[in-house]
């Protein structure tokens, strides 16, 4: 979650929709907590287990807090 070399945090937020639940939910969490260098991705419209296997490889090596609102049970149980 955090990248000690660039003092930045990540969060990347993976949606079957638009991530705007996830979103509101983060945002809720994050009033609480000072998150200057805080960058957050939305990945919208992931629909297929393929799809969130390609955006987790490009996550491999980055140390990053994932949060996810799928519907798809497959997709779901996978993450």
């Amino acid at each position: 979650m955090f990248d000690q070399n660039q003092n930045k945090y990540f969060i990347h937020i993976i949606s079957d929709g638009t991530g705007e639940t996830a979103m509101s939910v983060l945002r809720a969490a994050l009033v609480h907590h000072e998150h200057s260098g805080l960058h957050i991705l939305r990945h919208k419209n992931v629909r297929t287990v393929e799809r969130c296997l390609a955006i987790l490889d490009d996550l491999e090596n980055q140390k990053a807090l994932i949060v996810y609102t799928i519907v798809q049970p497959l997709i779901r149980d996978f993450l």
